[in-house]
């Protein structure tokens, strides 16, 4: 007679082998998963690089990437400052969502990012980066097993660099100590994040890129110095058109230098036999705006939602992934890190709001974003807001005082030069712009519960001493 089979006991007995044979699949997936390179880079504009069609030779490194790899020219950031956009990038979660609404908030440890996410699946991580407001100072060694801070000085009759928050290193050690880390052994897949903080205003490139596109012109102004362009905004002197085009000829070869960094990065991945087994991607936080307003006076980022500050570079370049792809559907930061995961094989955590990319780089089209939202909330707790969709453009500005809105019809006037708000032809789409503007944003606020307009002290005085408090407490990381 035969036993009956004791199902109970048998279950028991199989379940903690079947956990430890997944538990060792697991680890076995994990060592052959890829490795991921993240580099972003300050305030680089998309449309001065040669992968996006500009004439100067600003960009041969990144180009051949573009060339090796997917191409995005649709992507956008959310934010038009560094912490909020980079706390957006790493926790695929809108600005006021994740809190961090400007550069005096610290992302928080409630948010998880995409380092926790990368850590938890078997990765080793390290972060080298060169501006304080993405650094561990403001909660961004998340999930980092190593993390450095070098930042730059800038040029200036203040000498903001002897007031950095931290002593000031040269321009190339951030990739320096990079290359030095990625040349070491790794017993496991890595995950390397690295952020240059050139090309940000002030634009004072290192010799020999100062003059690699003009030479200075006759000058009485100091025009590597931020806070000359400061006062050029606010119309306390004015410009020629010889000293604006030497300013954008210094924010080239601040491009161009940085580019020879990422290339010496690049061909160490290729000398250390990895090139093959890591995925690259390169963004940047923000674009920058260039004098390219009507009144020719625009320069920086922080206070501006124009198209040069949203729309920024993103190049992907990954194993199994078709080179010199271009993709024109509108995309944002707020997608990469779904993206990187799924490349990587591993579960995007469900609450990333963001969308990975990976469809689109295998050619579904159907899988289109059809708008994009920014937010900064700064410290006059005035909340800057846009909404962008394939044809139209608003901006808003909500806080105490109310600003009026503008509306651009991008397919008429791209380069945004002629508001709209008081064309009736448009009243419609008005209207329905800023409804959507309205609802998202206070979807997120609640989402987030921000509570902006309170600036922490320490914050505020790294926010000083960085030289980005001015009178009227500009933020211009």
């Amino acid at each position: 007679m035969r036993k009956r089979v004791q199902w109970p006991i048998l279950v028991g007995l199989l379940l903690p082998l079947a956990g430890a044979a997944a538990l060792l699949l697991w680890l076995g997936s994990a060592a052959a998963r890829a490795n991921i390179l993240l580099i972003t880079v300050d305030s680089l504009r998309a449309d001065h690089l040669g992968a996006y069609g500009y004439p100067r030779s600003t960009s041969p490194n990144l180009d051949a990437l573009a060339r090796s790899g997917v191409r995005f020219t649709g992507a956008f950031t959310q934010a038009t400052l560094s912490g909020p956009a980079h706390a957006t990038l790493l926790t695929s979660l809108p600005v006021p969502a994740h809190g961090v609404v400007n550069n005096s908030v610290i992302l928080g440890l409630e948010n998880l990012t995409l380092a926790e996410v990368l850590r938890a699946a078997g990765y080793e991580t390290a972060m080298f980066v060169s501006d304080v407001f993405v650094s561990h100072q403001f909660g961004f060694a998340q999930g980092f097993d190593q993390f450095q801070l070098h930042p730059v000085g800038h040029h200036g009759p203040r000498h903001r660099h002897l007031e950095m928050p931290e002593p000031v290193s040269s321009p190339a050690a951030v990739f320096d100590h990079a290359r030095a880390w990625l040349a070491r052994p790794h017993a496991k897949p890595f995950f390397l994040w690295l952020h240059a903080q050139h090309p940000h205003e002030s634009y004072d490139p290192p010799a020999p890129y100062d003059q690699k596109f003009a030479a200075p012109p006759a000058s009485a102004h100091d025009l590597r110095c931020m806070h000359t362009t400061a006062a050029h905004q606010r119309r306390r002197i004015r410009l020629n058109d010889a000293e604006r085009g030497y300013l954008e000829a210094l924010y080239d070869g601040e491009i161009a230098y940085v580019d020879s960094q990422v290339g010496q990065i690049l061909s160490g991945l290729r000398a250390a036999g990895l090139e093959d087994h890591t995925i690259v991607a390169l963004t940047a936080d923000h674009g920058e705006m260039l004098f390219d307003d009507p009144d020719r006076r625009l320069v920086g980022h922080g206070r501006h939602r124009f198209d040069p500050v949203l729309r920024v570079p993103l190049l992907v370049r990954a194993p199994g992934v078709g080179g010199g792809e271009r993709i024109e559907t509108m995309v944002g930061l707020i997608d990469l890190a779904p993206t990187l995961l799924e490349l990587a094989g591993i579960q995007v955590p469900a609450f990333f709001v963001g969308r990975s990319l990976v469809p689109l780089i295998r050619g579904n089209q159907d899988e289109i974003r059809s708008e994009n939202y920014s937010c900064t909330i700064h410290t006059d707790s005035k909340a800057r807001l846009s909404l962008r969709t394939a044809r139209r453009k608003l901006i808003c500005d909500k806080g105490p005082s109310q600003l009026p809105c503008q509306l651009y019809d991008l397919d008429r006037d791209p380069r945004e030069q002629q508001d709209l708000t008081r064309d009736r032809r448009y009243a419609r789409d008005f209207v329905r712009l800023r409804a959507a503007l309205q609802a998202w944003f206070a979807e997120q606020m609640e989402r987030g519960r921000v509570r902006p307009g309170r600036l922490d002290l320490k914050a505020k005085e790294l926010l000083r001493r960085a030289g980005y408090l001015e009178p009227e407490e500009e933020q211009g990381s």
